[in-house]
Order: structure tokens, then sequence, then C-alpha cells
């Protein structure tokens, strides 16, 4: 999102833009304002990031409890400004930009996003609302976790490196 917003705002301050596992955003859904809004609960709550910590969870494996999840959070909470994520999140949109700003942009923009992650559905809107960004969609890849995960730079096709 805030890469997206860059682009538009600041592109003096970018060589190229790589957008992993997400989009520039254009507009805001439903999902998207319900997603906020939990994101916002969930980080002003006694147990901020426990989603994350859930998803990333190998497929299939237990649900960790309230204990567990505290101890796969902590360096998050340590390393971050939790009420300002919130306050961030708050704002979100404006990290919304427009088709014709992106069209504007005048550097190299790729998205690189797995078959297994929830945003794969938003790269064909894109690509053709944006046809200068490369895209690659990796075969199994999740957003995060053990399952797909891209792990290496040689596997990439040589013409997508930037």
């Amino acid at each position: 999102m805030i890469a997206g917003r860059i682009i538009v705002t600041d592109p003096d301050r970018l060589m190229s833009v790589a957008f992993i596992g997400a989009h520039p955003r254009r507009t805001l859904n439903d999902y998207d304002r319900t997603f906020i809004e939990e994101s916002i609960k969930e980080l002003e709550s006694d147990l901020p990031f426990r989603s994350l910590a859930a998803v990333l969870q190998t497929p299939g494996a237990p649900t960790p409890s309230d204990g567990e999840l505290r101890k796969m959070v902590a360096p998050l909470v340590a390393a971050n400004d939790v009420k300002a994520l919130a306050a961030m999140w708050r704002g979100g949109a404006f990290l919304l930009t427009t088709d014709a700003a992106l069209k504007s942009a005048k550097l190299p923009m790729m998205e690189i996003v797995g078959t297994l992650d929830l945003s794969v559905s938003e790269v064909e809107p894109l690509k053709k609302a944006h046809p200068q960004i490369k895209m690659l969609v990796l075969e199994g890849a999740t957003h995060g976790g053990e399952q797909g995960v891209l792990r290496r730079a040689e596997t990439l096709p040589a013409q997508m490196i930037c």
C-alpha cells in the first residue's frame, strides 16, 4: 500500500518498486473496510498481531493457545509502536492511489504474488489497468509461512530480476 502511494507522491525517492504479496490500492471495498477495522481492534487489544501469527502457522497444525501466540508476537510487539500502527490503519485511505497516477509513474514496477495468496485475485485487474507493471505469479507460493515460500532469487526468471 505505502509503495503504491509513494510512487505518486515522491517518485524521486524510488528507483523501482516491487509489490510483493500486496498491490497498490486504488479503492477500498467492504472487505478492506472490515479488515481495517478488525486490524485496529486487534492492534489495540492485549494480543496484537494475533491474526498474523495464526495465519503463518503450518497448514493443518493445531491452533496455538493465546500464551503461545503471545510468545510468537513478542518480538513484533517489542519492535513496533503498536498504537502508531493502529493510527496508520485509521488513516489508511490516504494510501490510496489512482489508475491515472500509476500510469504516469515513470519507474519500473513489478508485482510478485503466489497462486495460494488471497491477493492473487487482484493480479489480472491490475495487469489490465497497468500493462507496464511486470507480473510474476509463483505457482504454489503463499503469502507467508512454511508452504510455498520463495527462498532464493535464483528461482526467479532472469528477466524478472530488477
